[in-house]
């Protein structure tokens, strides 16, 4: 599955299920997560000059709520598996680092398909989940790269 259709459930379906199957076939006490991603950069072309195409998100906010639902019902359908919530960090740390909604979100860096936020969110978040806290109560969250380094 490709992050352009991450908001879309028919992307997952039957290879999320397939996947875990094989997993657990050579892995039987493994434990199986789901790595949620990013909506793309508000200045994304696709945002900018939306596609017609039905079921196409038009926003950043869009693609966000898409593809949260999807990874929700993914990870309950398999089992109820865990989510690392990648994209839900991403999200709020755009909006405290940057003082503004997720709407409004200057550019940082290229490409615009990635990331608006510092790409320390998605370790800090795995690590969070590992160690059983939520994502945002880990030390690397919602502080900018020079709060974090004093």
């Amino acid at each position: 599955m490709a992050s352009i259709k991450s908001h879309d459930i028919a992307n997952y379906r039957p290879s999320a299920s397939e996947l875990r199957d094989y997993i657990k076939k050579f892995a039987p006490n493994s434990e199986i997560v789901v790595h949620q991603t990013w909506a793309y950069r508000v200045d994304d072309p696709r945002f900018t000059k939306p596609s017609e195409k039905p079921g196409e998100p038009a926003t950043q906010e869009a693609m966000y709520t898409g593809l949260t639902s999807a990874y929700n019902t993914i990870a309950r359908e398999l089992g109820g598996l865990r989510i690392i919530p990648t994209g839900d960090a991403f999200t709020s740390q755009t909006t405290i680092l940057n003082g503004a909604s997720s709407r409004t979100l200057p550019s940082i860096q290229k490409p615009r398909s990635r990331a608006n936020c510092p790409i320390r969110s998605t370790p800090c978040t795995w690590l969070a989940v590992e160690e059983g806290q939520g994502w945002q109560d880990h030390p690397g969250h919602g502080r900018s790269s020079r709060e974090h380094r004093r």
